[in-house]
């Protein structure tokens, strides 16, 4: 039975009874371009990272429009900015997100600054604001790209042009505090490209032929938008059409509790992907019922993505699979995971531990936050198993080693009158199948 390599982090055992898998999924970020220092060789100057801290734009009032505006214009010329500049090498942080009751961006951040970290020996300094941060990397934008907030669209469109033609995005507001009207009158930063009439009427109106083409309009603005789009990026081969980003476009303002902020943007990242999806980590009965699409069965593709991922990195337990709105997988799904997640998978609507297309499956739960509330929860399900063999699949996130070792510590001198044993995954899901396939006496 194969070992996950560095994914895994075991805790003291305490009794027997009730069987605890605590799962730790660690993500790592590594420099390919850069190579290994050589030892006795200079390696040129000291790195120097840029922190810009966007934290106070999350004590706006979002019922407020102004104030939710400007969290969006804010957020969404950052985030380009930040694209722009770090292309070649990362020099621009931002400090934003928070989940989970924990600062994100800042805990990351101090992971690569650690003893072993990435970023241990850079210099860091710290932007005073946007209009600083424009200056310090004023080389590496062309200009502006102006939408039209009218037509949410086309903030997507702009966020393309920021891409292709090294622009910054910015919704059109005359407003004399605007973030449009601080860059083109008190910076004088030049507009590149107009998605809207320069007198703040639409350009795009799903009416008469596409801007700066023959083709006639599909009826609709926003269908004129993408158009306009592919046609400028997409046939000049300026984009990648293998590549496409899905999100919150201009509208979010108008229903800012509908998401959150950060959704909108690429806050500290250096890819899009499809949240809360690909390699055996989504709704999996969403690619066998496909009642938007119509389109066929997307299993068998998909398992071959997962079996060369699983592969790649020797795993062969799925945390859980993200069962939702397309409903609980059934035996058609679980057998699909068979070939590449053998020994086990954690799952949503389960009832309780079972065998399904052969495969050990448990539901998660997810922890509280501190050590203490994560012991008593433990503690508490332990007791409800009181006298038969019980298992809990437990997860939690962003959490050092020595939060586990101490819920571990905690479980065995707080609760010592439990049967609690903690395990690692591949034990706890091969008890899974022992007690299921066991003959009871």
């Amino acid at each position: 039975m194969r070992r996950v390599r560095s994914q895994t982090f075991r805790t003291a055992p305490g009794a027997c009874g009730i069987v605890a898998g605590l799962l730790i999924i660690v993500s790592v970020a590594i420099d390919a371009g850069a190579p290994d220092p050589v030892p006795g060789v200079s390696q040129g100057p000291r790195r120097v990272i840029h922190t810009y801290d966007a934290r106070p734009l999350q004590r706006l009032d979002l019922k407020d429009p102004g104030q939710a505006a400007r969290i969006w214009d804010t957020m969404h010329l950052l985030a380009a900015l930040q694209g722009l500049v770090n292309r070649a090498a990362p020099r621009l942080y931002l400090f934003y997100c928070a989940d989970f009751g924990v600062d994100t961006d800042a805990f990351w951040f101090d992971w690569l600054r650690g003893e072993d970290g990435w970023l241990k020996d850079a210099e860091v300094r710290a932007l005073a604001g946007w209009d600083d941060a424009l200056g310090q990397f004023r080389s590496e934008f062309e200009g502006l790209v102006v939408y039209d907030a009218k037509v949410p669209a086309t903030a997507n469109a702009a966020s393309t042009a920021a891409g292709c033609e090294r622009l910054l995005p910015v919704r059109f507001d005359p407003g004399a505090d605007s973030l449009f009207s601080r860059l083109t009158q008190k910076l004088q930063v030049p507009v590149k490209l107009w998605l809207v009439n320069r007198d703040g009427s639409a350009k795009f109106t799903g009416r008469g032929r596409l801007p700066d083409s023959t083709e006639p309009s599909r009826g609709s603005a926003k269908v004129d938008v993408h158009r306009w789009a592919m046609k400028r990026y997409l046939h000049s081969d300026a984009c990648a059409p293998a590549f496409a980003a899905y999100y919150l476009d201009a509208f979010w303002p108008q229903r800012p509790h509908q998401g959150p902020p950060d959704l909108h943007t690429l806050s500290n990242h250096d890819y899009f992907i499809p949240g809360d999806s690909g390699a055996g980590y989504l709704n999996v009965r969403a690619l066998t019922v496909r009642s938007d699409s119509r389109l066929p069965s997307g299993l068998a593709a998909w398992q071959a993505h997962c079996r060369r991922w699983y592969e790649r990195w020797d795993l062969t337990i799925t945390g859980f699979v993200l069962d939702g709105a397309a409903g609980a997988a059934t035996d058609l799904e679980f057998a699909a995971y068979r070939p590449f997640s053998p020994d086990g998978i954690g799952t949503h609507f389960e009832p309780g531990p079972a065998l399904r297309a052969g495969l050990p499956t448990c539901p998660e739960k997810d922890l509280p936050d501190s050590v203490e509330d994560a012991a008593r929860f433990i503690a508490g399900q332990a007791t409800t198993s009181a006298g038969r063999t019980g298992f809990l699949w437990a997860r939690s996130i962003l959490k050092p080693p020595q939060w586990y070792a101490d819920l571990s510590r905690r479980l065995r001198e707080e609760h010592a009158g439990l049967a609690i044993e903690v395990v690692d995954p591949y034990t706890f899901f091969g008890l899974v199948r022992l007690h299921l396939t066991a003959p009871r006496n």
